[in-house]
């Protein structure tokens, strides 16, 4: 049904968002970067980094799985719980 999905729809299996461009259909799941936001909202930067925090999450629900996708695709390690460090 979609000619494109973006990574986060693949990785989630999930669309939250339909656009068209030049035509096309495409499928975005934006939980992760809503999620993502209101997190960074509340935490600042290089915030494990500074205190070694880790991230309990209760459930395998979609906000959960979109919070954790946000905080793993973080540039910077002081960004990332050390857990999902590489």
């Amino acid at each position: 049904m979609f000619e494109y999905l973006d990574p986060y729809a693949m990785i989630t299996g999930e669309i939250s968002s339909i656009s068209k461009l030049e035509g096309r259909l495409e499928g975005h799941a934006k939980d992760p970067l809503t999620s993502g936001a209101s997190l960074d909202a509340i935490i600042e930067k290089d915030y494990f980094g500074k205190t070694h925090g880790n991230v309990l999450c209760f459930g395998a629900g979609g906000s959960g799985v979109a919070t954790l996708l946000h905080l793993i695709n973080k540039n910077d390690p002081g960004d990332r719980p050390e857990n999902s460090r590489l």
